[in-house]
């Protein structure tokens, strides 16, 4: 788990990010980004929108996908992946979208952004149970103030 103490520090937490992804899913074409519940709108996107940077500042061609209300099925979801070399998806919370856990089931692999404080270890254990009984691949988890 990658740990940000600093809320101000969304680029630092985009590189660390990017450096432990390269270790751990060195072949993904597709990454979800998702918070546990949908409370944290506003960070979510620059978190995505600077990792998505950081791809690209390594020479990877990528594109981002911020993830809306409506429903998709998976195979419309792995359509929408494969326009791109590489993809990050931003999604809404894990516990309050069935769109985000759709996205999870069609991606690579997916991080989870965790807010000290705001979830309970049990919520997270338990969103973990969740990802991995439908068969998605979790890269980590980072824990941001």
């Amino acid at each position: 788990m990658i740990e940000v103490r600093h809320p101000s520090a969304a680029d630092e937490t985009a590189r660390l990010l990017f450096a432990r992804l390269q270790i751990v899913q060195p072949n993904a074409h597709s990454l979800l980004l998702a918070w546990t519940t949908d409370a944290d709108r506003a960070a979510r996107v620059s978190i995505a929108a600077l990792l998505a940077d950081a791809y690209r500042g390594a020479g990877r061609e990528t594109a981002l996908i911020e993830l809306g209300d409506e429903l998709l099925t998976v195979d419309d979801m792995r359509a929408a992946l494969a326009r791109s070399p590489f993809t990050i998806v931003q999604g809404a919370g894990l516990a309050d979208s069935p769109a985000t856990i759709v996205a999870a089931r069609a991606v690579d692999a997916v991080v989870i952004l965790v807010r000290r404080g705001r979830t309970k270890r049990s919520t997270l254990a338990a969103l973990r149970s969740e990802l991995v009984a439908a068969g998605v691949s979790i890269a980590g988890a980072v824990l941001l103030d």
